[in-house]
């Protein structure tokens, strides 16, 4: 399907508690051991050094017996569903590694290009509820509404040695997006649980689907990092990630569409309002330098991203 004006961008904040750390540490020296060489370039088991991944996602909304925007009011609740594939693994300057183990490159399999590549990275979430709190209008006829996630979510960050994630769905049925969940070759890499979050939502009334945009900011808790004892893996040359586990991070995301973009409103089985958005961006792994910092540095590191990772897809 083609993309035209699509944005996406994720930022990952890990929050270092009580440390005395004095300016944000981005971790660029990440690396993959997969326990397997799965190339022909080296004899090793592992990827370069990285500190971005560079994904493809999908999100999808549910607003509880509402059946047209006109009803979007504050008080009305919705449930999402998500996740994305990792497109490609970066240095900090946004270009791909030399070596990635033969990492699936998800725009290469849906067009059946090869290699099709031996693994897969995948973040997903589930059991994401919210409610509109607030309605504005801006100057030239924008509607926005504000939402507030409630707590309790969960979001996995999944290494899968046999690929199988399938973005095929539609904006009338989600389920046919298959291969996202944990299964029985899959290894979690990363477990964090939501401890709350906002976002907003704006459109214009007359052409919704060609205007639409969705950003969100959630506030996560580490809840589990693999151990780095049997591969596959993820690791870092001057970080360890176990001490990560009850830390605090920030996930921001922002998909937007012009016309004939990827993010759009229809309607469920049930006639439910919902909203569909499929775009790009990446997320990389950062220390803060305290709590009471987190919303400010991530809102700020947003805006400087939003800015920088701009991208116009054209068909």
């Amino acid at each position: 399907m083609k993309k035209l004006g699509v944005l996406f961008l994720i930022i990952f904040l890990w929050g270092w508690v009580g440390t005395g750390l004095t300016a944000l540490v981005t971790i660029s020296d990440l690396f993959f051991d997969l326990g397997t060489n799965y190339d022909t370039t080296d004899l090793d088991t592992q990827t370069s050094r990285f500190g971005l991944f560079d994904l493809d996602d999908y999100h999808y909304l549910t607003f509880n017996n509402v059946t047209d925007l006109n009803a979007l009011t504050a008080g009305v609740t919705f449930s999402e569903e998500g996740h994305a594939i990792v497109q490609e693994l970066q240095d900090l300057n946004q270009a791909a590694i030399a070596d990635d183990e033969n990492m699936v490159h998800q725009a290469a399999k849906d067009t059946n290009e090869t290699p099709a590549g031996s693994w897969e990275l995948t973040l997903t979430w589930s059991g994401l509820t919210g409610s509109i709190y607030q309605s504005t209008i801006g100057p030239f006829g924008t509607i926005t509404k504000y939402v507030e996630y409630d707590p309790g979510a969960h979001f996995y960050l999944l290494l899968d040695t046999s690929p199988d994630a399938n973005e095929n769905s539609t904006a009338s049925d989600p389920t046919d997006d298959t291969g996202f969940g944990p299964d029985t070759d899959t290894v979690q890499i990363l477990e964090a649980e939501l401890q709350s979050g906002y976002g907003c939502i704006s459109y214009y009334p007359t052409s919704p689907n060609f205007t639409t945009s969705k950003w969100s900011l959630f506030s996560l808790k580490v809840i589990s990092v693999i151990d780095n004892t049997t591969a596959p893996y993820l690791d870092s040359d001057s970080y360890d990630l176990s001490e990560l586990v009850g830390k605090e991070l920030l996930f921001s995301a922002m998909t937007s569409s012009s016309p004939g973009g990827q993010i759009i409103w229809g309607t469920d089985a049930n006639g439910q309002l919902i909203l569909k958005g499929q775009g790009e961006g990446t997320f990389r792994l950062q220390a803060a330098p305290e709590p009471a910092t987190l919303l400010l540095v991530g809102s700020s590191l947003f805006l400087v991203g939003l800015v920088a990772r701009k991208r116009m897809v054209k068909a």
